[in-house]
This record gives C-alpha cells, structure tokens and sequence, in this order.
C-alpha cells in the first residue's frame, strides 16, 4: 500500500511540475524556441531563415548584382518582379530559393 501511494504521489507532483513549468512542448507560431517553444523552426520561420541566407549570400553581398541596393522598402520593391523565373535574379536561384527569398523580403520589409 506504502509503494502504491507513493507512485501516485510521484506521479502527481511531476506531472503538476511538468504543467506548472511550461513542460507543454508547443509554442506559439513560428517560434523556433523560447519560453515553451516547441523544438524546431516550423515551415514560415525556415523560408524567412533560407531566403535571408540566400539573400545576403547571393543577391546583395560585395560582389552580388544587388550589392548597391539599399534595404529600404521602396528599392527592395523594385526588385520583386526581377525574382520571377524569368527575371535576371530569378534566373540564378532555384525555385526554392526564390520563394525563400521573395518570402524574406516580404516579411522583412512589409511589401
């Protein structure tokens, strides 16, 4: 009997430990981590990440086509429709990147 209640008393202040210190493993969004964040980047916050990755590596480093573009909403506009398929930039990215990139540049400057 002895054994018995004190498994249910473990078990009842781990679990209430768990609970109680934000051991639910969801979090909210994309959050990545953090408090009670879940344990990985989920689909939005991994195109964000790939398309910043490939933006400052390919598009707008020292020696990039677009190494002069300042970041600014208006600039990073004009540069959207030349992302295409068929656009100059678009033409050295795969289509992955391309999405991951438009995506960046979307959330980064509110187009």
């Amino acid at each position: 009997m002895k054994k018995l209640t004190f498994i249910l008393l473990f078990l009842l202040l781990t679990g209430g430990l768990a609970l109680g210190s934000g051991g639910d493993s969801g979090g909210g969004g994309d959050s990545g981590g953090g408090a009670g964040g879940g344990g990985g980047n989920s689909g939005y916050s991994n195109n964000y990440d790939i398309g910043k990755r490939v933006f400052f590596r390919k598009l707008h480093c020292d020696s990039c086509p677009l190494a002069d573009l300042p970041l600014e909403q208006q600039s990073v506009a004009t540069i959207m429709p030349l992302l295409s398929s068929k656009g100059d930039l678009g033409k050295s990215l795969s289509y992955r990147q391309r999405y991951a990139v438009k995506y960046f540049l979307k959330r980064r400057f509110n187009l």
